[in-house]
């Protein structure tokens, strides 16, 4: 198997720019020519230093930006294990040896390269392609110097082959810039994508798919292992439970959160912040249809079932009222539309098909979901505090949102998974899930 190479956009399939689960998903389907992926990423510092995917048998580390998670720097470290094309001529791997000669004849003249001293290698430097060639002690003299020749060949006949080659996008800002969507505790997210139509609690199906078009896997919410902590109701179990804010009966048209006659909750009205850039164009759309009856959406075919994660599975402590499912019985769970592209999940009541929960992916190492999606990243903005971001800990959260709470702990039986223990702290409706260096790993909103 050969892999062409496009200077400064990519090396066989491998893209500049793709995110970290695009790479899993080929190196799953060609498992034959890559069976050992090793995942190389710091536990402590996960936002500081980059995640590594390093494939032995080719002899190539993909390099992902820790904070964008997307491909921004692929290394050869042993170009014989690997066959490189450029212009469809072979230029390394079995039976082919790179040298310096043959990589200048085929990539043609460039300027004079660098001698690294501490490392003993010169640096022939193309568009998008850096090679890195030991130059033995008794000829370095030869590559150093601003006004040095570039010798193809040593004294002794012999020509240097590389070390290493390093591939680098043509652009790499695009790459390395985070876009960030405002999540507003409570209420929903307003998604970079859409900005003027934010995703709230209490959405119907219908307006999800309008604005995020389908998902990528859907499944019905069969277990709810918080069940037991779920909050009982203050009284009588109400026939359909979830009435979303501002609607004046649950058949009722939708009424959005801020509009006159919502009266639930006064800091959401109309007048409130009229400046305030974390709810400046954030109300909902004037009109949304009402929630109406569904074909059970998850018996639609999939090619792929993704199972629920467990920040989902977890989500559902603190929540008031029945936990997942109708009252007395399960002839209409909850189900999931997991929206894995974007990093969410969104649990919809099985009754009356509207956003109940949601869940946003933070996408760790090390975490039991990690590369199952795509990272969300997010701003939450709290007047006169400091911005918290997917990459804030539990004590910056703790200083904004108020004091930290006794956490619940998840942990899976040693022999069953190799992933450490989480814990959820819950402040007022939303759900904070760490990691035991202090990372966010999931957001949950309900």
């Amino acid at each position: 198997m050969s892999f062409p190479v496009v200077p400064g956009q990519s090396l066989g399939e491998f893209s500049f720019g793709m995110n970290l689960r695009q790479a899993l998903d080929i190196l799953s389907i060609s498992e034959s020519s890559a069976p050992t992926v090793d995942i190389i990423y710091s536990e402590e510092t996960p936002f500081e230093v980059p995640v590594v995917f390093r494939l032995f048998q080719q002899g190539v580390r993909l390099e992902f930006h820790p904070v964008t998670q997307l491909l921004v720097r692929i290394v050869v470290y042993d170009s014989s294990k690997i066959r490189l094309t450029y212009n469809n001529q072979q230029f390394s791997g079995p039976p082919t040896v790179a040298t310096l000669a043959s990589i200048y004849q085929l990539f043609g003249p460039t300027f004079p390269g660098t001698f690294h001293t501490d490392t003993g290698q010169y640096e022939l430097v193309y568009p998008g392609a850096h090679f890195f060639f030991p130059i033995p002690e008794a000829h370095q003299h030869l590559y150093m110097g601003d006004n040095a020749d570039l010798p193809l060949q040593l004294p002794d006949g012999s020509t240097p082959v590389p070390s290493s080659i390093v591939f680098l996008p043509e652009h790499s800002e695009p790459f390395t810039t985070s876009y960030r969507s405002l999540v507003m505790l409570g209420r929903g997210v307003s998604l970079l994508s859409h900005p003027t139509q934010p995703i709230l609690l209490g959405d119907s199906v219908q307006y999800v798919l309008t604005v995020l078009g389908a998902p990528q896997h859907i499944h019905p919410k069969s277990t709810d292992l918080m069940r037991i902590h779920a909050r009982p109701p203050t009284g009588p179990v109400p026939a359909r439970p979830l009435m979303p804010r501002g609607a004046a009966a649950i058949d009722g048209p939708l009424m959005p959160r801020g509009a006159a006659g919502d009266a639930s909750d006064g800091d959401d009205g109309g007048d409130a912040n009229p400046s305030g850039d974390e709810d400046e164009g954030l109300r909902a759309p004037p009109h949304r249809p009402p929630p109406q009856p569904q074909p059970q959406p998850w018996g639609v075919q999939q090619s792929r079932v993704l199972l629920a994660s467990s920040s989902a599975a977890l989500s559902t402590c603190g929540a008031s009222g029945p936990a997942g499912g109708a009252p007395g019985g399960v002839s209409s769970p909850d189900y999931f539309y997991n929206y894995t592209d974007m990093g969410v999940d969104l649990l919809f009541d099985g009754m009356d098909h509207v956003v109940k929960k949601m869940v946003l992916h933070a996408n760790l190492p090390g975490h039991v979901d990690f590369a199952l999606y795509n990272r969300f990243s997010f701003v939450i903005r709290e007047p006169g505090k400091a911005p918290l971001t997917e990459a804030s800990k539990i004590t910056q959260i703790s200083a904004v949102l108020g004091p930290l709470p006794t956490p619940i702990v998840h942990s899976k039986p040693v022999v069953a998974s190799p992933f450490s223990t989480t814990r959820f702290y819950g402040f007022g409706q939303a759900i904070f899930e760490v990691m035991r260096n202090g990372h966010i790993c999931s957001v949950t909103l309900f």
